[in-house]
């Protein structure tokens, strides 16, 4: 994940407003180096599970003619499943760390 922040050279910017004595740029600039982890895990879940299912329909034949539909079936329940259960936690998670703030 570092290369990420290289990439979107955040350091740099961090360091422009650093050098800049002015309260309201650094506070500012601290604000743009935050992350919303509630975003962040519901899009790597998307990616995950968005991506098994998209393997399971684009694998589809694959499945039916080696192994049996019941097979196919088997592998979209267990990560719709798995899809339910992650979300639930990331929801659960979430709702637990605002109220606290």
């Amino acid at each position: 994940m570092f290369f990420l922040w290289d990439f979107l050279d955040v350091d740099s910017y961090i360091r422009e407003k650093l050098c800049n004595e002015e309260a309201g740029d650094i506070e500012r600039a601290m604000e743009a180096t935050t992350v919303n982890t509630e975003k962040l895990l519901y899009m790597i879940g998307f990616i995950i599970f968005g991506g098994m299912f998209l393997s399971s329909i684009i694998d589809a034949n694959f499945y039916i003619e080696e192994y049996s539909p019941a097979r196919l079936l088997e592998f979209r329940l267990f990560a719709g499943g798995g899809a339910i259960v992650y979300y639930a936690l990331v929801f659960l998670m979430n709702r637990k760390q605002s109220r606290y703030r």
